[in-house]
């Protein structure tokens, strides 16, 4: 193989005669801005929580399982508790009455009234619950119809839970 050419850098230039020798001073720099302080990663300040399972355990969605995992929960107050049940009841009857949803109105319905039995919402998530099995052909219709008739004897929505308790095959 050949050998490559050496190359020698230039010898630097002598100054003139009767001249001093000054150091060069390196050219002028506009000042710079400071580095804006590293921004944190993005979320990093919230923590977030799961969204389903907080609010609807046994519920799943889409997000489930991408979330970053929860700080460890402090005991919720009675308004707390208070507006996570209200929120159950307003999303079950959320699924039946705006995605037609069934099977999620009854299941949402079933945790509010196990928490709740005799709570507020709990004729209309009940009545609801009745609707959306009838109209699908649940088989959770007699079951919850009969629920409605014992809790309820001449409610609001008796007639809803009678006339899906005798169209129902499974009385």
């Amino acid at each position: 193989a050949p050998a490559a050419p050496s190359v020698t850098p230039p010898a630097p230039a002598a100054p003139a005669p009767g001249a001093e020798a000054r150091p060069v001073a390196a050219p002028a720099r506009a000042a710079r801005p400071a580095p804006a302080p590293s921004a944190p990663p993005l979320g990093a300040a919230l923590a977030v929580a799961p969204r389903a399972s907080a609010l609807h355990p046994g519920i799943k969605t889409p997000l489930d399982g991408d979330e970053a995992p929860a700080a460890p929960a402090a005991p919720l107050s009675a308004v707390e508790i208070e507006q996570r049940d209200s929120k159950l009841a307003y999303d079950a009857v959320k699924a039946w009455r705006s995605r037609r949803d069934a099977a999620t109105a009854i299941a949402l319905a079933d945790q509010y009234l196990a928490l709740h039995p005799h709570g507020a919402s709990a004729e209309e998530v009940l009545s609801t619950a009745i609707d959306a099995a009838a109209r699908t052909g649940s088989g959770e219709t007699a079951r919850l119809a009969r629920r409605y008739l014992a809790s309820f004897p001449g409610g609001r929505h008796t007639d809803l839970a009678t006339g899906a308790l005798s169209a129902s095959p499974a009385r």
